[in-house]
């Protein structure tokens, strides 16, 4: 049985030495936890514990001492036990508290480092968006240059062309000049 453990498991054992009651206490719970060690003596004890009074008299004959004796120290058994009882609920409340704690932590540990990566996702794309706009623009501004470049060489070559062709008509002007000039010359010449 747990609560037999050992003279000082709940405190209780040879712990008021300055109090007489409390050492003869202590010698009868001590008593009591050497015959939780036979199996009749547990089930008496037990069933003593229970407040069955035919088996607290058979122990206090057992333990040679009067039936208040064995009703005093499983009372004050029983108190240590409550007492017990209380600080290890205690003891679990606060222990549920420090796992929801710990738990509460954690989450916010999780939170913080997926609002990190959140962060980091929308700083890569509004970076990304950015470059894709540079890109864009770039690439605007090339195809208006290579555009101007083809109207540049297309307005060149078409000047030249132009030149070329009223340079032909102007020759082939003035070699009309001229043949109309002799001609004109040999007909007033003939006549």
């Amino acid at each position: 049985m747990m609560f037999f453990g050992g003279g000082n498991g709940f405190g209780w054992g040879g712990n008021r030495a300055g109090d007489q009651q409390a050492l003869v206490n202590g010698a009868q719970i001590q008593n009591l936890q050497d015959l939780v060690t036979d199996n009749h003596n547990n089930d008496l004890t037990m069933q003593a514990i229970a407040g069955n009074t035919a088996a607290i008299t058979q122990l206090a004959g057992v333990l040679n001492t009067s039936t208040d004796n064995v009703t005093a120290a499983i009372n004050a058994m029983s108190s240590q036990m409550q007492a017990g009882n209380c600080g290890i609920k205690t003891e679990i409340i606060s222990q549920g508290y420090q796992n929801q704690l710990a738990n509460c932590q954690q989450t916010n540990t999780i939170l913080q480092q997926s609002q990190g990566i959140v962060n980091a996702i929308q700083a890569g794309f509004a970076a990304q968006s950015t470059q894709t706009q540079l890109l864009g623009c770039e690439i605007e501004k090339t195809s208006l240059a290579n555009t101007q470049r083809i109207i540049d060489t297309l307005n060149n070559h078409w000047t030249t062309e132009q030149s070329g062709i009223i340079n032909s008509l102007q020759s082939q002007l003035s070699e009309q000049k001229i043949l109309n000039a002799i001609a004109t010359k040999s007909t007033t010449a003939a006549a």
